[in-house]
């Protein structure tokens, strides 16, 4: 960019084309810096990235939903139909809630997270029994 403005002494042309050069210089170099450190750059994060979080084999409905909940709030325009979808399709193959959520049409992630915290509950309260279960077996014999 010219260090000096026009003084009105010489022609206006000339100036005009050096401050051009010096510009289109500069848009050059912008540029190539920009390029250079892509890697480097900021990116946006988007409600489709959400599709690659899947539930473990061995994760438990909680885990997953808290694991799922953290990459969605990290989302600055999260796309509700779609996270319900991601949610949806990140879960383990038959499982009860998914199940659920395959008979029912939700467009918004608050509802289901709701409704996944009552299969949560169902989950520990199903495993807390079923750590008992076996201890009384054991008194009966």
């Amino acid at each position: 960019m010219p260090t000096s403005k026009y003084d009105g002494t010489s022609d206006p042309d000339d100036h005009v084309a050096a401050y051009e050069g010096h510009m289109f210089l500069y848009m050059q170099l912008s540029s190539t810096f920009s390029t250079h450190f892509v890697s480097n750059r900021h990116r946006e994060r988007t409600t489709g990235e959400l599709l690659s979080v899947k539930q473990g084999k061995n994760e438990s409905l909680r885990d997953y939903i808290g694991r799922f909940n953290v990459e969605a709030v990290s989302i600055p325009i999260l796309q509700q139909d779609v996270a319900v979808l991601a949610l949806m399709t990140g879960l383990k193959e038959g499982s009860p809630f998914r199940d659920y959520l395959s008979r029912n049409s939700y467009t918004s992630l608050g509802p289901v997270l709701g409704k996944a915290n009552d299969y949560v509950r169902g989950e520990e309260f199903d495993k807390a029994v079923g750590n008992r279960e076996p201890e009384k077996k054991k008194e009966d014999q």
